[in-house]
């Protein structure tokens, strides 16, 4: 960088300035480690421009350019930008993220970062070019969860389309879920367990489930941006778990036939066209999206819908996680938080066969990690005759029994 060029809008800097004090008092995930990013940027941005300061800010103009995004996205954005350099580009002397939490040592890796001109590009790519690839392959219990609720209507085997699916692990665990369990969850009413339902739930997530041949799609290449994906997927602490990363390893590795990847980009309308055309007569039980919705215009999320009822199966669903709230206003039922940060976390489903095709809430987690929800207010259409969340599990759970 030769010189500081003012690229952000004055209103632009006052509100990332003004989300990455808030990070730095209430971290995503209550992690120190973010918390001590967010000062140092903050400090490059502000009271000592620097080499750094001034390609994150070039950097965050041009992407801005290109593609709006709030600026609490934006701060959650650098975030994952900053650890992928650092687990990429391992400073001598420091272990990440176990030396990260102190303002000095960040402050250290952008002297490292400043003064190795290959790093400094690849950081420019991080913040320009790519798109988040959050893959928490956990999430798709959620999916697991419906799919038994609808099985009268989307069979013992459905096929589903996963849009936005990254490196494709969320759907290999659906697939093998009796060798890579989901996490078991809890239930609450009032803010106490609720016992029975909890128990019900867990009973659907430790039975036998398979898919038929089914679907990924995404715009990355799944083979070079492993450690993007990796960077975008865990929380700094969630690094220090072996297990997680082990099995985040191997399900990269695990290779399911029945699963196939396509790559392009959904809100492509060409693409899209194209695609259909590839798959003929093919049809999707279920189309899947897991939190990409934050990342579109209630437009672009409103076309995706749209575009996923072409390619579903007589009586299928569309289901949905995102930090998303309930409007009834809107035409899909739903609408995106501005800020993500410790907002809930919903899975919702649009069923084109019922009598009302917006969004049904069907679950609402406390974080997006699922383990912790209240049920949801939406209805289930079962054998043509709607009923509540509760009792759709009920008949679930019993009926799973009944089989075993």
């Amino acid at each position: 960088m030769e010189q500081r060029f003012e690229r952000l809008s004055l209103e632009q800097r006052r509100s990332l300035i003004k989300e990455l004090s808030d990070e730095a008092q209430n971290p995503m995930a209550d992690n120190p480690v973010f918390a001590s990013l967010a000062r140092t940027l903050r400090r490059h941005l502000v009271s000592q421009p620097d080499e750094i300061g001034s390609q994150v800010e070039d950097s965050l103009s041009m992407r801005l350019t290109a593609k709006p995004m709030s600026q609490g996205h934006l701060v959650q954005f650098l975030n994952r930008a900053f650890q992928h350099r650092a687990l990429t580009n391992e400073m001598p002397g420091y272990e990440y993220p176990i030396d990260y939490s102190k303002d000095e040592v960040w402050e250290l890796f952008f002297d490292f970062i400043a003064a190795n001109p290959d790093i400094v590009w690849d950081l420019n790519e991080d913040l320009v070019v790519r798109e988040v690839q959050t893959n928490k392959s956990d999430r798709y219990k959620t999916f697991k969860l419906v799919a038994q609720m609808y099985e009268k209507r989307l069979g013992r085997t459905p096929r589903v389309l996963d849009v936005g699916c990254s490196l494709n692990l969320g759907l290999k665990q659906l697939a093998n879920s009796e060798f890579f369990p989901f996490k078991p969850v809890e239930l609450k009413q009032n803010g106490e367990i609720e016992e029975t339902s909890t128990r019900q739930l867990n009973t659907m997530l430790m039975a036998r489930f398979a898919i038929g041949k089914s679907t990924g799609i995404d715009i990355i290449n799944p083979i070079t941006d492993r450690d993007w994906v990796r960077s975008c997927s865990f929380y700094p602490k969630e690094l220090l778990v072996p297990r997680a990363v082990m099995e985040f390893d191997d399900l990269i590795a695990r290779i399911d036939p029945k699963i196939s990847f396509e790559r392009f980009d959904f809100t492509d309308e060409v693409k899209f066209e194209d695609f259909k055309n590839k798959i003929g007569d093919t049809k999707y039980d279920m189309v899947t999206f897991s939190t990409i919705w934050y990342l579109l215009s209630a437009r672009g999320r409103f076309k995706m819908l749209e575009r996923a009822k072409t390619v579903l199966s007589d009586g299928g669903i569309i289901v949905g996680n995102d930090f998303m709230y309930m409007r009834s206003s809107s035409r899909d039922g739903m609408a995106i938080h501005e800020n993500i940060k410790g907002k809930p976390y919903r899975t919702v489903v649009i069923d084109p066969s019922s009598e009302n095709q917006k969004a049904q809430e069907i679950f609402v987690w406390e974080s997006g990690r699922p383990t912790v929800a209240v049920l949801g207010t939406g209805d289930v259409t079962l054998d043509k005759k709607s009923v509540s969340v509760a009792e759709a599990i009920k008949l679930t759970a019993d009926h799973l029994n009944q089989d075993s």
